[in-house]
């Protein structure tokens, strides 16, 4: 298991001590084409629609979209500094779990 995956692994066990989610956001993405569209805020609301009032958490990490989903009113919940060995260079970066519950 890699750093970023026991850090993820190390957030959920903490979450799951106060909360009982109904789900986890695996994966949101849009044609990078698309981009400024309002393609990922448009699935989202779909989703949101579809499953109103259900709990759910994702991951996502600080050199990614986290400001997305802050945007969108899901909550920080844990942080997990990490450091990524890619080829010869280390990366920093914050893991972080958010959570929400579904307004449709």
């Amino acid at each position: 298991m890699g750093v970023y995956d026991a850090a993820n692994k190390e957030m959920l066990a903490q979450y799951l001590k106060n909360n009982n989610p109904d789900g986890e956001i695996i994966f949101l993405t849009a044609d990078p084409e698309t981009k400024m569209k309002g393609i990922g805020r448009k699935l989202l609301s779909e989703l949101e629609r579809r499953e109103s009032g259900k709990k759910l958490y994702l991951y996502t990490d600080s050199v990614c979209t986290y400001k997305f989903y802050e945007g969108r009113e899901f909550e920080r919940v844990c942080k997990k500094d990490a450091v990524l060995d890619i080829g010869n260079k280390e990366v920093p970066l914050q893991c972080l779990l958010y959570s929400k519950v579904l307004e449709g």
